[in-house]
């Protein structure tokens, strides 16, 4: 076919050439040029479907395109996902941020408020001033000699480390005043709180630390391990 249409443009042109060499000039010009224009179409013609066919062999096969749309279906399906997970990982976050300043409130001690002091009337005399009230009151002395009580000398509650571990990292985090450290021990289950004066038994100990059971209050069984100083009798 595209053989047919170059002779047949040649042709045209042959026979413009022969009729103008026969005195046939205008006849044979205009035959002449409407062959030489056919053959520039007819080139131009074959080299785009050339070009076409260069394109549908490059071109991926319908399988190929299947594949494609199956995966791009995939990459939008797995950016939702990402999405969804971010947004669940900043509410944990936020939940986290809001649990760390509970327990850091929970864990600094309140300040006390000044009581309001009445003036004395004319006639009376004034009040001695009252002995302070103790904190808490240290508990009942055993027979059991590895029985002593937890106090940290203060009013505040006393942490206890559930693990040898978080001992460590506890007493680290301490000396570095890392209290961010401290409230994630609490948070990880690490680290729970009894009050002042709890009374407990020596379980065992190294050096620096000693190991208790609690004996009193709402944590009564459970054991860990807390700085030697803070166990006295």
């Amino acid at each position: 076919m595209t053989v047919a249409l170059v002779i047949g443009c040649l042709a045209v042109a042959v026979i413009g050439y022969v009729l103008s060499l026969r005195d046939e000039r205008w006849l044979g010009g205009l035959t002449a040029t409407l062959g030489v224009v056919l053959l520039v179409l007819c080139v131009m013609l074959l080299w785009r479907i050339d070009g076409l066919q260069d394109a549908l062999a490059a071109a991926p096969p319908p399988e190929r395109l299947d594949e494609l749309a199956t995966a791009r279906q995939d990459l939008a399906g797995a950016r939702d996902e990402c999405a969804e997970l971010q947004q669940r990982f900043e509410r944990e976050r936020e939940a986290r941020e809001l649990a760390e300043e509970r327990l850091i409130a929970e864990m600094m001690p309140p300040e006390p408020e000044p009581a309001a002091v009445e003036p004395p009337a004319q006639d009376e005399a004034l009040p001695l001033p009252a002995a302070d009230k103790p904190a808490s009151t240290p508990p009942p002395s055993s027979d059991n000699y590895r029985e002593r009580r937890l106090t940290t000398g203060g009013n505040e509650q006393v942490p206890v480390c559930v693990t040898r571990d978080a001992y460590e990292e506890f007493i680290q985090a301490a000396g570095r005043g890392d209290t961010h450290g401290a409230v994630n021990l609490t948070l990880a289950g690490l680290i729970f709180f009894v009050d002042n004066n709890t009374r407990v038994l020596m379980l065992d100990s190294t050096w620096g630390s000693q190991q208790v059971r609690i004996l009193s209050g709402p944590q009564t069984g459970l054991s860990g391990w807390v700085p030697s100083e803070w166990v006295v009798k």
